[in-house]
């Protein structure tokens, strides 16, 4: 006999079915999952033959012998074991399986979940997954059908628990939500429903974030976290009503963060410890930023959408329906960056490298005397908005060919002409050379020689 996958146990006349992976069962004579037997509450690791029975060991490191005369059947293959069928509430069986180093939880009914810290989180690894139909458990192999007639396979190797829908469910609480709302919770839209655009818009909020390391990984594997938020809103390119400027208190931040933090909010530590709380800010943002609708502007917009929603996904069991409607919501995104780098694709350049903030607006004659300050960044980015939304639109200046600068030949000066007889009667009424050279725009040596002439002929 190969490994024991189970064995069948008759115990004060109740029929059990000791299964590894799973808890213990309680079966009848015609092999039908009636429910959980009573006194079990781990699962069954292991089951291995000695020389007077079997011994079987559990998930907290407990065993129990079983003498041959107790076993009614043993399983050394998982097909065998296909003839035990579940029963009403325990029709749905449910697996966790590892892939990509993240527990993944798959059930009929619901959408693909990971399980991190025991909570349950959108798979990231199934994303293109939406509800599963059915799961069908083969000889080495999962089949999950979902989305009508989709399927995809997963080895049996890859299954680290399984469940009936009982157990699942008690296990995680979550699941007996309304399904609706569990898939907004599970972050099916936390930000997800962005339309890029590539028209300058005209009403819109610029958003931007600044970053600080962690001293621990969140939930979502980031070493850094938000250290401080902030947007604005416009119309028509004039400023709006909306000013949101927060920092976030982290414990996990450095001590010389936390103390920018205190400096910048000008509060205690116990006010900025309350009131910059990752939760409290994330409620304020949703309330005063994302409820209002409007195109969200960014410039580089990847890193701050990926943070946001990580912080999202932590909190979402905190958040009000209403909250996660609004996350729900389809926002219009401009990125300035995104579209800079278009077009300088469009004028022909190649391998073009994403130019910072800082470097387009020094160009565009913009200077921040504050940059890595989210609020002075984000007066940065709508200020460069403006200055490239109108540049872009400038007329085509092309070089021409270069050539040789041609110069006509000097001509000679043509001789002035004067008029004797004038000359001659302002001389013969008193007026000096010099005199009559200023009242004619004449040279006076000229006339001073016509003069000359004038007297020698009289």
């Amino acid at each position: 006999m190969g490994l024991i996958q189970a064995i069948e146990v008759v115990l004060a006349n109740e029929r059990q079915l000791f299964r590894v992976g799973w808890r213990v069962l309680q079966v009848n004579a015609k092999a039908a999952i009636i429910d959980f037997a009573t006194g079990y509450d781990n699962h069954v690791t292991a089951i291995a033959k000695t020389h007077v029975g079997y011994m079987v060991n559990f998930s907290d490191g407990s065993a129990q012998p079983f003498t041959q005369a107790l076993v009614v059947q043993a399983y050394d293959h998982e097909a065998k074991l296909d003839q035990f069928q579940p029963q009403a509430q325990f029709q749905d069986v449910a697996f966790e399986v590892q892939m990509a180093n993240v527990r993944q939880l798959l059930i009929a009914g619901y959408p693909p979940m990971q399980v991190i810290g025991g909570q349950l989180f959108k798979s990231e690894f199934f994303e293109q997954v939406g509800q599963i139909d059915e799961i069908e458990m083969q000889m080495n192999m999962l089949t999950i059908r979902h989305d009508g007639h989709q399927s995809l396979q997963i080895a049996a190797k890859k299954i680290k628990q399984r469940y009936l829908s009982a157990e699942v469910k008690a296990r995680y609480p979550q699941l007996d939500d309304d399904k609706i709302k569990l898939f907004h919770q599970l972050g099916a839209g936390l930000l997800a429903n962005i339309n890029y655009i590539d028209a300058v818009p005209q009403n819109y909020v610029v958003l931007d974030c600044e970053f600080a390391q962690r001293q621990a990984n969140d939930q979502a594997g980031l070493t850094t976290g938000i250290k401080q938020l902030a947007a604005m809103s416009y119309c028509n390119h004039e400023q709006g009503t909306l000013f949101f400027n927060q920092y976030i208190f982290d414990s996990r931040y450095t001590d010389a963060t936390l103390l920018a933090g205190l400096k910048a909010t000008n509060q205690t530590y116990t006010d900025f410890q309350v009131q910059g709380a990752s939760l409290v800010v994330i409620k304020k943002f949703i309330h005063e930023v994302l409820a209002k609708s409007q195109c969200l502007v960014f410039y580089d917009c990847s890193n701050d959408l990926k943070h946001l929603r990580a912080a999202l996904k932590t909190h979402h069991l905190q958040l009000t329906a209403y909250e996660i409607e609004v996350l729900n919501r389809h926002f219009d995104v401009f990125d300035l960056e995104a579209q800079i780098v278009a077009w300088e694709k469009a004028q022909g350049l190649s391998n073009v490298q994403a130019p910072s903030l800082h470097t387009v607006s020094i160009l565009f004659g913009i200077y921040n005397h504050h940059r890595h300050n989210a609020l002075w960044d984000v007066a940065t980015i709508q200020q460069t908005l403006v200055k490239f939304s109108v540049f872009s639109k400038r007329a085509v200046c092309s070089v021409t060919r270069p050539q040789p600068l041609v110069v006509n030949p000097a001509t000679s000066k043509r001789k002035r002409r004067y008029d004797y007889a004038q000359i001659w009667r302002l001389y013969q009424e008193g007026s000096t050379a010099a005199e009559i050279a200023s009242m004619i725009d004449g040279n006076a040596g000229s006339i001073r020689h016509i003069v000359h002439k004038l007297k020698a002929h009289a």
